[in-house]
């Protein structure tokens, strides 16, 4: 895996793009739903230590764990409310992605600029915002080799002597000489026998030929994206469980990466105590409703930032796409991380012991691209990547942040911090922000 940039998405991405609420923000919407749960539910989180209730990662981590004090009774009813509150809380998410109409353009651009580079993204939650917008559109590239503009969903050979482009039967043909024409699927074979004889006709060919063989995925150019395709893990499509066919199956697509880490709304599982050898379920349809036919027996994979994952990374599929993005931030040619919207929470170790082992020795510009409400936010957010980052104790990283708070970078050993990205409006959007700054580095 070779690539420069690798993406990091926290929940404040999803709320700055979308209007999401981070799942801090939702615990007020699930406390207020208590009286919505199963009443023997509802009695047991009553008894659960107060506190816990502000932060819902803090609750679903409590609930997940295995505490040596507990009687084997709690132990279950721990087990119990932590399903149901992970399927309350993919029911406030899906109700928050159906109800907030999503900023296209900006996602669209940003989606764009991963799939031209071809990024690993990694991804902390649980929502399906990238994937709604991959699987509706693609930027369509544009391949400039004399043609000013070519639209293509793919590569088909319509005669023997030429390859041309196709969309839906219509193609379009767009020559900077002045020739343009759209032809239905009606006309082609008619226009073909007329084109092929034209001197326009062989001018666009070598046109053509020249920026498919120069481009290194002419397959992709303006290709809408299974969302299937994105996950690099051996997931089990859902309606596979009829008998249905996988659409394809597991299969390398030359785009953007994307590792979520933390499970997602549309893969699912049993429920079980012991998922080590148990298939987990994808659902690339993005619907709920229309799915749910094969969701029987089957609750939403949803992974709390806990100290001990084990329980769930025993499984196979989740444990390679840790892996995938442990490898891709060892990548020889990475330069460049960008954290967008997201914060180390204290109690997910493993997380910050991926990122730090992953950059242990390595020289790289760390892009935080976040919003920071007031100055003691913004301190915060410093303190925790530089906490989790380096091996700075404590004291030596508020000498660090005294000094250079009011600049843009800090640089700690091999490490550079940058947060010149990140918002500092209520109005303002920081990933509006790295969409310009990165669309400045590839003109």
């Amino acid at each position: 895996m070779s690539h420069e940039r690798l993406f990091v998405l926290g929940s404040g991405f999803s709320s700055d793009i979308a209007g999401i609420p981070t799942l801090t923000a939702l615990s007020k919407d699930l406390v207020s739903n208590y009286k919505s749960l199963p009443k023997h539910i509802e009695i047991f989180l009553d008894s659960v230590p107060r506190y816990l209730h502000s932060n819902v990662e803090n609750l679903l981590s409590y609930l997940s764990m295995d505490l040596p004090w507990s009687e084997a009774v709690n132990s279950y009813l721990r087990k119990a409310a932590f399903l149901v509150l992970s399927r309350k809380i993919a029911e406030l998410i899906n109700s928050c992605e159906k109800k907030n109409e999503i900023p296209k353009e900006q996602l669209i651009k940003l989606i764009s600029i991963w799939h031209d580079l071809e990024s690993p993204v990694i991804t902390f939650n649980y929502d399906t915002v990238v994937e709604q917008i991959v699987k509706e559109r693609v930027r369509k590239k544009t391949i400039d080799s004399g043609v000013s503009d070519v639209k293509i969903s793919r590569i088909s050979e319509l005669s023997k002597k030429s390859p041309l482009l196709i969309q839906n039967g219509i193609t379009y043909l767009n020559i900077k000489a002045g020739f343009i024409e759209e032809i239905t699927s009606e006309r082609f074979k008619t226009f073909l026998e007329e084109l092929e004889k034209t001197e326009e006709f062989q001018k666009l060919e070598n046109k053509l030929k020249a920026a498919i063989k120069t481009h290194s995925s002419p397959r992709l150019l303006n290709q809408t994206i299974n969302p299937w395709y994105l996950y690099h893990a051996p997931l089990v499509h859902l309606q596979a469980r009829d008998g249905g066919s996988v659409l394809g199956g597991y299969k390398e697509e030359l785009t953007f990466r994307y590792y979520k880490l933390h499970g997602s709304l549309n893969w699912y599982y049993s429920g079980l105590q012991e998922v080590s050898d148990e298939p987990i379920y994808c659902d690339p349809c993005l619907n709920p409703e229309d799915s749910k036919p094969y969701l029987k027996g089957l609750t939403n994979l949803l992974i709390p930032p806990v100290l001990d994952k084990n329980s769930f990374y025993k499984n196979h599929s989740l444990s390679i796409q840790w892996r995938e993005a442990y490898e891709s931030i060892r990548s020889p040619d990475l330069k460049e991380i960008y954290f967008v919207g997201y914060s180390f929470p204290p109690t997910d170790f493993i997380a910050k012991n991926l990122f730090a082992s992953g950059l242990d020795g390595k020289a790289v510009k760390i892009y935080i691209v976040s919003k920071f409400i007031n100055e003691d936010a913004k301190k915060d957010l410093l303190r925790s990547y530089l906490m989790a980052l380096t091996q700075e104790n404590i004291s030596s990283i508020e000498g660090i942040l005294r000094k250079n708070f009011n600049q843009n970078e800090i640089r700690v050993d091999n490490l550079t911090f940058d947060w010149s990205l990140s918002a500092t409006r209520h109005e303002e959007s920081s990933v509006s922000n790295l969409v310009s700054h990165l669309e400045k580095m590839n003109e």
